[in-house]
């Protein structure tokens, strides 16, 4: 089970939404390079790793949609 801040459920829930990193940028009022780095930031907390063969937002979308994260 991954445990993630507040902030990183929020991004998780964008995520969840079908937005892209310019789209959570929007949302959440921060700059591109700052939402990047929250994606960047939350896929870590899940121990998702880059896998050119894995769709990286959809495994993370997959985890918060099944219960498997908790939020500290």
């Amino acid at each position: 089970r991954a445990v993630v801040s507040a902030v990183q459920a929020e991004i998780l829930r964008l995520m969840a939404e079908g937005l892209s990193n310019a789209g959570i940028a929007q949302r959440r009022g921060t700059t591109l390079r700052a939402a990047e780095a929250s994606v960047q930031r939350t896929l870590q907390a899940l121990g998702i790793e880059s896998d050119p063969h894995l769709n990286s937002r959809v495994l993370a979308v997959r985890m918060w949609q099944a219960g498997q994260v908790t939020v500290r």
